[in-house]
């Protein structure tokens, strides 16, 4: 029994080792393709300013108006309420983080083009 356990444990850690050397070799493609993918959200962020602009006002509006009914629905069970407007504010704190980094990224692109 021990035995099987040792030879489960070490096909276990062979594996791992196996998939952290392949993990460190297609590292590099990955961050190329992320880089190509990072451009072109940042072209499409600096030409679609309202849009963004919008769509954050209406995820927010979006996000309330969840809270609103959750909190409705639930209204009941005090435990369930907590867990709700806890999540939700995980989830408005996100978004505004989002729209932040968003922001200062357009903002960056800006001052780099008036650098050139």
């Amino acid at each position: 029994m021990i035995d099987l356990l040792m030879l489960i444990v070490l096909n276990l850690t062979l594996f791992l080792i196996i998939i952290f050397i392949l993990f460190c070799n297609f590292l590099p493609i990955i961050f190329r393709c992320l880089e190509k993918t990072i451009i072109i959200t940042r072209g499409f962020v600096k030409h679609n300013e309202g849009f963004f602009s919008i769509l954050f006002i209406l995820l927010f509006a979006l996000e309330q108006v969840i809270l609103i009914g959750l909190t409705t629905y639930f209204r009941e069970e005090a435990n369930l309420l907590r867990l709700i407007i806890s999540i939700f504010a995980l989830v408005v704190i996100t978004t505004a983080s989002l729209q932040k980094f968003i922001l200062e990224t357009k903002e960056d692109m800006k001052m780099k083009q008036k650098d050139q």
